[in-house]
């Protein structure tokens, strides 16, 4: 398993995509990815291939807005490293190691 989840539901409208994941959750807009994880799933090692499949499927060239963040379990969490080459338009915000709000 590349990412250590499973999807456990999905939600749709006409503007997003709202998956829960096991100890995870993504959210899909048009121009927009978001990844919010608290538990010790590793989300980042999906986005050259959910980037790719995008592409594929929908056309999507460009990402305008791209937000990653974990809050618990830190230490358990491998570094996976980032990558340049995610082609944004505005806002890129990765947290590469956990936060605490």
């Amino acid at each position: 398993m590349l990412v250590n989840c499973t999807i456990i539901s999905e939600k749709r409208n006409d503007d997003m995509i709202a998956f829960l994941l096991s100890e995870s959750s993504m959210f899909v807009s048009r121009e927009r990815l978001i990844l919010k994880t608290c538990g010790q799933t590793t989300l980042l090692h999906c986005i050259k291939p959910l980037l790719e499949l995008a592409k594929v499927e929908c056309g999507l060239t460009e990402v305008q807005d791209f937000f990653y963040s974990r809050m618990k379990l830190p230490r358990t969490q491998p570094s996976t490293g980032t990558s340049s080459n995610i082609p944004t338009r505005g806002t890129y915000i990765l947290f590469t190691t956990s936060y605490q709000e």
